[in-house]
Order: structure tokens, then C-alpha cells, then sequence
């Protein structure tokens, strides 16, 4: 019976061996320091400790013991019982999903905005690189699904400002949902369009003008201008470009309406839903 036993804890303690190098390994992948995950692994497989209990389990120096913890606190991933000395503990397994999921999430979109401005930003550098006879950095993209997708990357990417002057409610359209965005990144938005509903979070951060003409042009940041040419339903072509003479062009038509006028009725301007 005694040998039975024997071999019973040591197959037990190979599996449990077996699954804490496989955590480990996967908490690593979801962005966990591996410091940081020895030590949620050690409290997941205790009532609780203490950082020196902490320390002599994995073995990290009392001079990190404090910073690791921080991080596994700000992560959500354990709880702070007072006393002297404290106690520390994991939380449950199922919140432990929760709030790693949730960083997932945010890192995505971090990631995610990042590729987008990365693009806005390759374009014209390839543009310059490679036309070398012609100091004016511009590019020609043709189709509507081109263009749109060529002016959401912009203001998904946009900073400190972004400039639109549109008549037609689809581009308008197409672009709500990074309109939307950079208004939550406290970019400051400018728009002369119909009078249309606008999201709330648009329509609190934008400064509006109704539109008395049939243009579409996008400034972004400043540096960067998108003007859109041909009519709805024919193949349409836009220039983007970073020339400061046509960025500083496009602005003229904000700071000195030539086709938009300020909104002057108190009723001109439709609330957003």
C-alpha cells in the first residue's frame, strides 16, 4: 500500500509539474512577465501568502518581490487581505478570464490603431521616397471602397485634428465609427455636412457648419489632405497628399468658407440620437 502511495504522489506531482510549466508557458502569451506569473501560479496553488512566503516559493529577490505583486494588482489578478504582514491571494479563476480577456481587448485595439496610423503614415513616406523628380508628395487612389478606406485609416490615425467638409451623407456615413473614436481621444473635430444626425459623443466634441456645396475634402493633423473628385455612382479618384501648399489650400475653406457657411439658425443643426 505504502509503494502504491508512493507512486500515486509522484505521478501527481509529475502532472502538477507538467500543468505549471504549460500555465506558465500560456500566461507568458497573454502578456504576463514570467516573474509575474510564477507568482500568481504560486498563489493559485495557495490559501494565500505573504511576499516572503512569496519569495522563498519562487525564489524571486525581495528587491522585485514588491513590483511584481503591483503588477498582478493593477492586472485584477489578486486581492490584498490586510494584516501584518499582508496576505496575498489570487482571485477567482473566473475573474482571473475576465480581466486578462479585458487586457486582450484593450491591447488589440492599441495595436490595432497603431497599424492604422502606421499605414497613414507609410504611404507617404513610400510616396517620397519614390518620386524623386517631384517634391510634392501625393497619391492617387482610385474607387469609392479605395478611398473610404484610405480616409477611415486617417482619421483612425489622426492626433490633435481633423478637418472634414462633406456633402455626401454615405462618406459621412462610412467614417462614424472613427469620427467617433478620435472624438474619445479628444481630438478635435471639425465638420461642415448636411444637416444629419450624429452620434452624441460626435456631436458634443465636433464643431458643425452646414455644407451649401457638393465637396468632399478631409484634413488631418494638419499635414495631411484627402480630396475626393467625380460623381456619386461613377468610378470616383481622390489625391492625398501631404504638400503644405494643398493642406494649407483645403484649411482656407474652413477658416475662410468659400462654399461652407457657420450654422447661424439655432435649429439648423440636427441633434445626434
Amino acid at each position: 500500500m505504502a509503494e502504491v502511495e508512493q507512486r500515486t504522489g509522484a505521478l501527481m506531482r509529475e502532472v502538477k509539474a507538467e500543468t505549471s510549466a504549460e500555465v506558465r508557458t500560456i500566461l507568458s502569451q497573454l502578456g504576463l512577465s514570467s516573474p509575474a506569473s510564477a507568482v500568481l501560479l504560486a498563489l493559485v496553488c495557495s490559501d494565500g501568502a505573504t511576499a516572503a512566503g512569496l519569495i522563498r516559493t519562487t525564489g524571486i529577490a525581495d528587491s522585485k518581490i514588491y513590483y511584481i505583486l503591483e503588477e498582478l494588482r493593477e492586472r485584477g489578478l489578486l486581492e490584498i487581505v490586510a494584516g501584518r504582514p499582508k496576505t496575498y491571494r489570487a482571485v477567482a479563476t473566473a475573474l482571473v478570464g475576465e480581466n486578462l480577456r479585458r487586457a486582450l481587448a484593450e491591447r488589440q485595439e492599441a495595436d490595432l490603431s497603431a497599424l492604422t496610423r502606421l499605414l497613414s503614415l507609410l504611404e507617404p513616406l513610400r510616396a517620397a521616397t519614390t518620386t524623386t523628380s517631384n517634391p510634392e508628395i501625393a497619391l492617387i487612389i482610385k474607387g469609392s471602397p479605395n478611398v473610404l478606406a484610405r480616409a477611415r485609416a486617417l482619421v483612425a490615425g489622426a492626433r490633435t485634428e481633423v478637418t472634414l467638409l462633406a456633402s455626401e451623407v454615405a462618406f459621412i456615413d462610412g467614417l462614424l465609427e472613427e469620427l467617433r473614436s478620435a472624438a474619445s481621444r479628444r481630438v478635435r473635430l471639425r465638420l461642415a455636412c448636411p444637416a444629419i444626425p450624429l452620434p452624441n459623443v460626435i456631436e458634443r466634441a465636433a464643431e458643425r457648419r452646414a455644407i451649401g456645396c457638393f465637396c468632399s475634402i478631409l484634413v488631418v493633423d494638419g499635414t495631411q489632405v484627402l480630396t475626393l473628385s467625380g460623381e456619386p455612382g461613377m468610378v470616383r479618384y481622390a489625391l492625398l497628399s501631404t504638400d503644405e501648399t494643398l493642406v494649407r489650400l483645403a484649411l482656407d475653406y474652413w477658416d475662410s468658407p468659400r462654399c461652407c457657411t457657420e450654422a447661424a439658425a439655432a435649429g439648423a443643426m440636427v441633434s445626434g440620437p
